[in-house]
């Protein structure tokens, strides 16, 4: 009994010491957190000038009005190409590039740096000595919710990002009952697809957008429970999975949402979208029958709540046929629906 009291007042006595040999900075502070993707660190208190270097993030920072003083230009290019009136937001903002332009991001003297992961890990050694550089331990896009609530715990916006949740989740809701009022208890079932040149992608209920559109009743085609079940086999989860043209008859649902991203060079992905289009397996399909087969833009393909609240934008539009803005405003503002079109 005396070795154990003993035992747990050693470990005491180490913890506590150990605590206490991280002494943080004047207005700095010790941050530990279990998606930390590093060993605890000190980060300013009031962090002003803040760099973001993974898309996920950059989305996080603008819904939230974070001041970016550096960033890959890239990043600002496909957000802006999807939002445009933002374009004039970033004018000020240093480019980081991709690989990393460390001189960029030290001359725009930043307080601290935040970005994923998958994209900083390779770079961590050099980031942490530019500024405290905070990452989230992702695991996929589909957790772009849990890193918000990472990020603004960083920063100190707890309560700015309880109103952005609150907002989106009534929106959500919303959509959820109006379903349920048009279809009854079965709600319709949706098919997205991502197209870049040479590949189609399907995405599932477990992606960054099906989190959206599964939280609110709809579901996949029964067609598609093998190719759903590889991908739980391969990731873990229902997230997603290639087909080849031959098997474009699986992307038929109630709706189909198609979206086009590029490859090496600008307008390939919408080249390749358009000779897929002209496939007579596409043809085929119902929803381009029924006309309900939508090119949507490839904010189906971010994560963040902006462009969640464009994906929301297109359900209540394409599939309940609602003025959007006058049942449910979208609280960013944007009107994407403009540049999306059914798809013969």
């Amino acid at each position: 009994m005396k070795y154990l009291v003993s035992m747990v007042t050693v470990l005491w006595i180490f913890t506590l010491t150990s605590a206490q040999e991280v002494d943080c900075e004047t207005d700095s502070y010790l941050f530990e957190h279990e998606h930390l993707a590093t060993e605890s660190l000190c980060i300013p208190e009031n962090a002003e000038r803040i760099a973001v270097l993974d898309p996920f993030t950059f989305e996080f920072a603008v819904a939230l009005d974070v001041p970016i003083v550096a960033t890959p230009q890239i990043y600002i290019e496909q957000f802006t190409t999807n939002f445009p009136s933002y374009s004039d937001a970033f004018d000020a903002v240093n480019d980081t590039s991709i690989p990393l332009n460390l001189e960029s991001l030290l001359t725009a003297n930043v307080d601290i740096i935040l970005c994923r992961r998958s994209a900083c890990e390779d770079s961590f050694e050099q980031l942490a000595q530019v500024a405290p550089t905070v990452m989230f331990d992702n695991e996929s896009a589909s957790d772009w919710r849990e890193s918000s609530r990472f990020y603004a715990e960083v920063l100190g916006i707890d309560d700015t990002l309880v109103d952005v949740e609150a907002t989106f989740d009534a929106r959500l809701t919303m959509l959820a009952e109006e379903l349920e009022a048009t279809f009854g208890e079965q709600a319709p079932s949706i098919s997205v697809l991502r197209v870049r040149p040479g590949q189609l992608r399907f995405y599932f209920e477990d992606s960054s957008a099906g989190i959206i559109w599964s939280s609110v009743g709809f579901t996949s085609p029964e067609t598609q429970v093998e190719i759903i079940q590889s991908s739980i086999d391969r990731l873990g989860d229902a997230r997603l999975a290639n087909i080849s043209t031959e098997q474009i008859p699986l992307v038929d649902a109630d709706y189909v949402f198609v979206f086009a991203t590029d490859g090496l060079t600008d307008g390939d992905g919408l080249a390749y979208l358009e000779e897929t289009r002209a496939n007579p397996l596409w043809q085929a399909l119902t929803a381009v029958q029924d006309e309900q087969l939508y090119i949507v833009g490839n904010y189906w393909f971010s994560s963040g709540y902006i462009a969640a609240h464009a994906i929301v934008d297109d359900l209540f539009t394409f599939v309940l046929d609602s003025d959007v803005i006058a049942i449910s405003p979208n609280p960013f503002n944007m009107s994407n629906n403009e540049n999306s079109e059914e798809s013969p």
